[in-house]
């Protein structure tokens, strides 16, 4: 598993926190701190996610819907 991989798992796993189940949905990297996250059921239901270094690990600063 690449580094990449293991902090899009740790990001997923985070979701839990704004009431969403990890395994609905799927990361998908922008550049810079944005992530799209597509429900994995109706990919026309997305959002996107900032996120921040919050003692040296990333972690979610917002999350909004999303017109991709």
């Amino acid at each position: 598993m690449t580094a990449q991989e293991t902090i899009l798992l740790k990001l997923s796993a985070q979701l839990k926190s704004f009431g969403l189940n990890p395994l609905d949905w799927s990361l998908r990297p922008l550049g810079g701190l944005k992530i799209s996250i597509f429900n994995r059921n109706d990919e026309t239901l997305a959002l996107l996610g900032q996120v921040e270094y919050r003692n040296q690990q990333l972690t979610w600063k917002s999350l909004e819907l999303a017109d991709f």
